[in-house]
C-alpha cells in the first residue's frame, strides 16, 4: 500500500506511515542484531533469495503484460520482452521468459475466473 501511494503521488494513510515508523523504531532499537530487509519484510528464504529476489519476476511479468495490453500493434509481444529486459540488462532468454510471463498470466487468469465464479452465485 505504501508504495502504491508513493508511486501515485499521494500520501500514505496515517496507519501505513505508523507502520513505517514502527519498522524503522524496531531496527535501530535493535542495535544492528537485525537486517533491515528482515524487519520489513521477514528473513530470506533459504535457495529462493531475499524478498526482492523474491518478487522481481512477478514484478516483470506484470510490466510485460501491460505492455502486452498496451496499443502499439505493430510491435509484437517477444520485441516488447526484448525491450524490458534490456531496459532492467537482464540477460535471459526471450523465449523462456515468455514462458515464464505465460505461466504466470495462465495462473492468475485462473485465479480470476475462480473469483468471478464464486461471486456470481450470490
Amino acid at each position: 500500500e505504501f508504495m502504491f501511494h508513493v508511486k501515485f503521488g499521494s500520501y500514505p494513510p496515517p496507519e501505513v506511515l505508523v507502520a513505517l515508523w514502527q519498522c524503522f523504531d524496531n531496527y535501530i532499537s535493535c542495535s544492528g542484531s537485525v537486517e533491515l530487509e528482515a524487519v520489513f519484510f521477514g528473513k530470506p528464504v533459504p535457495g529462493v533469495g531475499n524478498f526482492s529476489a523474491r518478487r522481481f519476476p512477478e514484478y516483470l511479468y506484470r510490466m510485460i503484460h501491460g505492455m502486452a495490453l498496451s496499443n502499439k500493434p505493430n510491435a509484437s509481444l517477444e520485441e516488447k520482452a526484448e525491450t524490458l529486459l534490456a531496459i532492467y540488462d537482464i540477460d535471459k532468454d526471450v523465449s523462456s521468459f515468455l514462458r515464464g510471463y505465460r505461466r504466470w498470466r495462465a495462473k492468475h487468469q485462473s485465479r480470476q475466473d475462480a473469483m468471478d465464479y464464486s461471486g456470481s452465485g450470490s
